[in-house]
């Protein structure tokens, strides 16, 4: 599943060699959402096994990376077109971190990045 059904142009390495790479289904919205719902999951399943907190990882081709390309987004509802609609996802999933952890988090993040 991806943003948009856009096949990445090559081959993937697999166990039993390079494999051309599957064409992706896009993700409907009630999907979407159920995404983010999975991501606040998480977070509470790391808050509750004591973890310190956690990362969300938007690049290198991850989901979140996906919708902010216009490459990889060719979406023409609240999630594509403009940059921010194509940022709504990973902000969405921000934002559910952040109903988790507290919005302290933040200053966690701009100490880090010094």
């Amino acid at each position: 599943m991806a943003p948009s059904a856009i096949a990445f142009q090559g081959q993937a390495y697999t166990l039993k060699g390079p494999r051309d790479v599957v064409t992706p289904r896009a993700l409907l919205v009630p999907e979407i959402h159920s995404i983010v719902q999975d991501f606040k999951k998480a977070a509470i399943l790391a808050k509750n096994a004591g973890f310190d907190g956690v990362e969300i990882h938007g690049a290198n081709g991850y989901l979140p990376a996906q919708f902010l390309e216009d490459g990889s987004n060719h979406r023409t509802d609240e999630y594509g077109r403009s940059t921010e609609n194509r940022a709504r996802f990973i902000l969405e999933l921000t934002d559910a971190v952040i109903d988790v952890w507290g919005a302290s988090i933040r200053s966690l993040i701009s100490k880090k990045s010094l």
